[in-house]
């Protein structure tokens, strides 16, 4: 019985590995998207530069590169001291890594996105709220992101730690 449970496992791991290693190989095309649509549309790439605490640049296989903006939060400026640590916490977590960015709005070449970091098994929205480095904006507009990033927030604020820690408020 061991022996096939380990085997099984063993099937399961590598069925797995060849499901991510497909969709590492695909080539996700994105249409062309009328201003006023917000459909929802798939970018699959490695994170080339971080601009700010939720603008980065995603560049794909085919080295197309989309500005991708983290949807539903906000983040202080990065002139601030404040910004400049939030611009720093999302490097440190996305840098070089592959993330699937579900955009949920288009306009002026920005994709407004939930994001993902491959093998992390939350988004990359809700990590940089749980740190403590942004807010919900008022736009969040699906409630059941925004109920759960909210809760992450609170507790941010309660432990005081990213920009909600005392000594980041004051410069």
């Amino acid at each position: 019985m061991k022996k096939r449970m380990e085997t099984v496992c063993k099937m399961m791991a590598m069925s797995i590995l060849l499901l991510c290693s497909f969709l590492a190989s695909l080539d996700f095309k994105i249409p062309d998207i009328a201003k006023d649509s917000k459909p929802i549309y798939l970018i699959f790439g490695r994170v080339l530069k971080v601009k700010s605490g939720k603008k980065f640049v995603v560049i794909l296989e085919n080295k197309a590169q989309y500005d991708i903006v983290l949807y539903g939060i906000e983040c202080p400026p990065i002139e601030k001291a404040c910004g400049a640590l939030a611009k720093h916490e999302l490097e440190n977590f996305i840098s070089g890594y592959k993330v699937f960015c579900y955009v949920l709005q288009y306009e002026n070449d920005v994709y407004q996105a939930i994001v993902y970091r491959s093998y992390v098994n939350f988004s990359v929205n809700h990590y940089v709220v749980t740190r403590g480095y942004s807010w919900l904006s008022d736009e969040c507009g699906f409630q059941e992101y925004c109920d759960w990033w909210q809760s992450s927030l609170l507790d941010a604020k309660v432990k005081g730690i990213g920009i909600w820690g005392d000594s980041v408020l004051k410069k």
